[in-house]
């Protein structure tokens, strides 16, 4: 808090500004219930987002950090999730900053900006130019979210560790229908399978959405008197349920970790590995799809494949084609990253003589074809 003494990296740190924190009030909150249940329909990504407001709330109240994973909106353009983005950063105190030029790789590498806020907001980015930058990104995440202390670098001057370390989460909104969605970091690995709640929002039921842009701030009003309302609500009251839906786990910080498929099939078209899918796609529908075979019978249909074969036929078909990995090693990954989708085209059918990973299209991939 304000006026606080705190000795860091050897020397004392005199803090000049705090959050503003919410007072937890019971009431009720309308408005914000309808903006976020028809925002976020299924109640298991309600329950999602409840709990991460919940650890996010007390990590603030007690003045310790949470390691809650980075939160992702995904959805259509004007749905609500920046009106909501807006409404989460005031319950969390309020100070933010966006961090994604020191994290991904393609701005500056300055990160002293961001000590001042606890949310870290990511909303509205230029799409980064590679896939690299997205792992990056991940990594930066991985870093800030659930590192014991973070290094801070500012310009001109020797990093430093800070340690006790900030209070800090992470919230994205992008729009998954458009390249805004490359900004998401990469999700693929296994060690980002705990660090990050995905949502596919809707259409929200925002309060005098009719009125535009001229009933704005009455509109933010409404809902920010609600946040103390929501506060006490989600501290007091909230519970998850006693057993919870498939697909989804409890975190190291108490919060729901969840991910909507519709978003992740989002997210996986816009990956180097979702790309790839569709040129194999493609291939199949030309060589492998059972009715190009004249096999009817999908029980003896066949479509086996190496990793080294199916680069080499796409390099054939589709010469110079971007989509296309440059290495075996490279379209490995993608290939088991593509198997490893519940809705994937292909899966892993076993190992040939020499040990190589063998391929085999699902029958179900060209069901409908004609």
């Amino acid at each position: 808090k304000t006026g606080t003494w705190l000795e860091c990296s050897g020397s004392e740190w005199l803090v000049t500004s705090s959050p503003k924190y919410i007072e937890p009030v019971a009431g009720e909150w309308p408005n914000l219930r309808r903006l976020i249940e028809t925002l976020l329909p299924e109640d298991i990504a309600q329950d999602a987002l409840y709990s991460w407001c919940k650890t996010q709330y007390l990590a603030l109240q007690r003045g310790r950090h949470s390691p809650c994973p980075i939160l992702i909106f995904a959805g259509d353009a004007d749905d609500g999730k920046t009106l909501l983005l807006s409404l989460l950063t005031d319950l969390r105190g309020g100070r933010f900053t966006n961090p994604i030029g020191a994290w991904s790789g393609e701005g500056p590498a300055w990160s002293d900006h961001l000590l001042g806020c606890e949310c870290l907001n990511i909303d509205d980015s230029v799409p980064l130019k590679n896939y690299q930058s997205r792992q990056n990104l991940a990594t930066k995440v991985k870093e800030v979210i659930f590192a014991g202390s973070v290094t801070i670098d500012k310009r001109n001057n020797t990093s430093f560790t800070i340690e006790p370390r900030p209070l800090w989460s992470v919230v994205m909104a992008v729009n998954a229908n458009s390249d805004s969605i490359k900004t998401v970091p990469a999700l693929d690995g296994a060690d980002m399978a705990d660090k990050a709640v995905v949502l596919r929002t809707h259409r929200a039921d925002i309060l005098d959405r009719d009125k535009g842009d001229s009933a704005a701030e009455a509109r933010y009003k409404a809902y920010a008197d609600e946040l103390a309302a929501f506060a006490y609500w989600l501290a007091k009251e909230f519970r998850l349920p006693a057993e919870l839906p498939e697909g989804c786990f409890l975190g190291r910080s108490g919060a729901l970790v969840y991910r909507d498929p519709l978003a992740m099939t989002d997210l996986h078209r816009a990956s180097p590995a979702g790309t790839f899918e569709e040129v194999i796609l493609q291939i199949g529908r030309a060589t492998y799809s059972p009715t190009n075979l004249e096999r009817n019978d999908k029980e003896d249909f066949r479509g086996e494949f190496s990793t080294a074969f199916v680069l080499s036929h796409c390099r054939i078909f589709y010469e110079r084609d971007r989509r296309i990995p440059e290495s075996a090693i490279t379209a490995g990954i993608y290939l088991g990253q593509i198997a490893n989708r519940p809705d994937s085209c292909i899966e892993e059918k076993g190992k040939d003589r020499n040990g190589s990973k063998i391929w085999r299209f699902r029958p179900e991939a060209f069901e409908g074809e004609p």
